[in-house]
């Protein structure tokens, strides 16, 4: 563990025999114990890096803490399947490891939808709020099937033959820093992430996760919808053409997934719907400008949440 500026603590946490990454934001000077108030989960194959403008705006606000996943970003792998339930079990270990103390706002992207889903239900006294950024709908899986081009598969197939084969590393990242939508990210940020994902592990764990979507799907919808509790779910108003690269037919893609979109909403009866218009499924996060806005819903769900609202 160590403190990489004021506020600020990463750290390396053992969790029942393997290295998860933490990082811990606060004005507050408490100690990197006290109860962070957002806790954000990433999307499918994304890590803590990857929402470095999300983090710091919270952080001017609250406490944050955000972790990379078993086999993602500089955490190890579990050697489990990264399915639903394990996820959500995961997530449940670090904080118990850690000693920390909800009810946390739980952030979930994408994927991480699914997972918080299931993390609500088995854990629920440690849960506040929950806040979605254009979370994955459990029919996504059954609605959409991405055509991804040969190249790409090839890269990733041999990722994986050497992950299997525990080779220290990729000759080529699988992520190219100065493409979107991460080249809005500041540069030492980026640089972080493409080095990472040379690490083929990731490619591994990604792929993993994706094949799990059916899987993780039906575990969230078995536990029923949300209750009373609070819920903000807030979706990008587009997607960018690198996005819909593989869609046939762009426009119904970008109905259905807005119609799921305000069906998540309904989890709750305590659900609210904001759109980030001009704003994609990735640039969501990546967008500083984007992000701000995302940061602000989050900010004044919290307020409303303290007020009893």
């Amino acid at each position: 563990m160590y403190a990489a500026s004021c506020g600020e603590v990463v750290m390396l946490v053992r969790v029942y025999g393997r290295s998860v990454y933490v990082e811990y934001r606060s004005q507050a000077s408490k100690g990197w114990r006290a109860a962070p108030t957002f806790l954000i989960e990433a999307a499918c194959g994304w890590h803590s890096a990857m929402y470095t403008w999300i983090i710091e705006a919270l952080s001017k606000y609250a406490s944050v803490i955000a972790y990379d996943r078993a086999g993602l970003g500089r955490s190890s792998p579990s050697g489990e399947s990264p399915d639903g339930e394990t996820r959500a079990r995961e997530l449940h270990d670090l904080m118990r490891v850690m000693d920390l103390k909800g009810p946390f706002i739980l952030i979930g992207h994408s994927i991480a939808g699914l997972y918080l889903r299931i993390y609500v239900h088995r854990w629920p006294t440690n849960v506040l709020g929950l806040v979605f950024l254009d979370a994955t709908h459990s029919s996504v899986y059954r609605l959409f099937r991405a055509r991804i081009p040969l190249g790409e598969r090839l890269r990733a197939g041999i990722a994986i033959c050497a992950s299997r084969l525990g080779t220290g590393g990729l000759p080529f990242p699988l992520i190219r820093s100065a493409e979107p939508p991460w080249n809005s990210l500041p540069a030492e940020v980026r640089l972080e992430i493409e080095h990472l994902s040379a690490n083929p592990d990731f490619a591994f764990t990604q792929c993993a996760e994706r094949r799990l979507l059916g899987s993780a799907s039906r575990q969230a919808d078995s536990y029923g919808d949300l209750g009373t509790l609070p819920l903000l779910v807030i979706s990008g108003g587009m997607r960018t053409k690198r996005e819909l690269r593989y869609e046939s037919n762009p426009e119904s893609f970008m109905e259905k997934w807005m119609l799921l979109q305000r069906d998540l909403g309904s989890l709750s009866t305590q659900g609210v719907h904001r759109i980030v218009d001009g704003a994609g499924h990735c640039d969501l996060i990546t967008d500083k400008r984007h992000a701000a806005q995302v940061c602000a819903h989050i900010v004044n769900f919290h307020t409303q949440l303290s007020a009893g609202g």
